[in-house]
């Protein structure tokens, strides 16, 4: 069947996780010719995959972000908005590829797409059924400073999941999240892109960063918005770019340590080298930042 008229997304965030998807969410959401469902990450397409590591429900957390769209409309961004058909869909159908289908016949007139970071690390097979079903979809990637990413994600981890203060997390338990094959799978940018670049054509996918956001949100948007082949106008940032951006840093109350550092820099330095060659630009920042952390140690 057609993946138009199975109303197949036309384009999917992949990730990755701490580098401004949810602040990609919502600005996307405000442009009046794309839609993006009311629940940010729809993790479909990684239940098909055995090979990305088994996710706890969260239907509990889906519930308790729509019930605050009802109670308090207001409060909430413009794309997470009372939908009371959509929700009957997403809690009530049995998950198929029709149901995945359902979620977005709302945007039928409109670019349709959804955002869920486990899709960077899906296995090729996955991907590539991803392409039958329609081979026009476009992929975008946003990437960040490995050390930074994995701090982010961290902080959120010991004080947003576990209600724990980064200054009571022990050496080793920091060691040990950075070494989980979780972290580690979220930060190999050079392995996603190995798969997804064997499966959809270079044209359809978009790789964007972590520091343009941060020093110029405008235009990241902008590129974004001619990419999906929209009216890149930034008439349609109705919200102050900069605010809230994987802001969960702030909670940590503490810098990074140094030992934590040494560690991502020693996970990724061969990623790093070979990032700074394909991108130049902020990867080479990256890759020069690790040299020195790994300098000063063995100094």
């Amino acid at each position: 069947m057609n993946a138009r008229k199975r109303s197949l997304p036309d384009f999917i965030g992949i990730g990755t996780q701490r580098s401004g998807t949810s602040w990609l969410y919502r600005r996307l959401g405000d442009h009046p010719e794309l839609w993006l469902p009311p629940i940010k990450e729809i993790h479909f397409f990684d239940r098909q995959d055995n090979t990305v590591y088994s996710h706890k429900t969260k239907l509990r957390k889906d519930l308790r972000q729509r019930y605050r769209a009802y109670k308090s409309p207001n409060s909430v961004p413009q794309v997470k908005g009372p939908n009371l058909y959509w929700d009957i869909k997403y809690f009530l159908m049995p998950t198929s590829l029709s149901w995945y289908s359902s979620l977005f016949t709302q945007g039928k007139d409109r670019v349709t797409g959804e955002i869920t970071p486990e899709y960077m690390f899906l296995s090729k097979d996955v991907v590539e059924k991803i392409y039958v079903l329609n081979p026009h979809m476009k992929i975008i990637l946003l990437m960040r400073d490995p050390i930074d990413r994995v701090w982010s994600a961290a902080v959120r981890n010991f004080t947003v999941n576990r209600k724990i203060k980064m200054k009571d997390v022990g050496k080793e338990e920091l060691l040990g999240f950075a070494r989980s094959q979780s972290t580690i799978s979220r930060t190999n940018y050079l392995s996603a892109l190995s798969i997804w670049e064997a499966v959809f054509p270079s044209a359809q996918i978009h790789i964007d960063f972590f520091d343009n956001i941060q020093e110029n949100p405008d235009k990241v948007l902008l590129r974004i918005f001619d990419f999906l082949n929209v009216e890149p106008n930034i008439k349609y940032m109705k919200r102050k770019p900069k605010k809230k951006v994987a802001s969960s840093t702030k909670k940590a109350g503490i810098p990074i340590p140094n030992y934590l550092e040494y560690e991502i820099c020693t996970q990724n330095i061969e990623q790093l080298y070979e990032l700074s060659q394909r991108f130049g630009g902020h990867a080479s920042k990256w890759l020069e930042r690790a040299e020195n952390i790994l300098v000063e140690k063995q100094s």
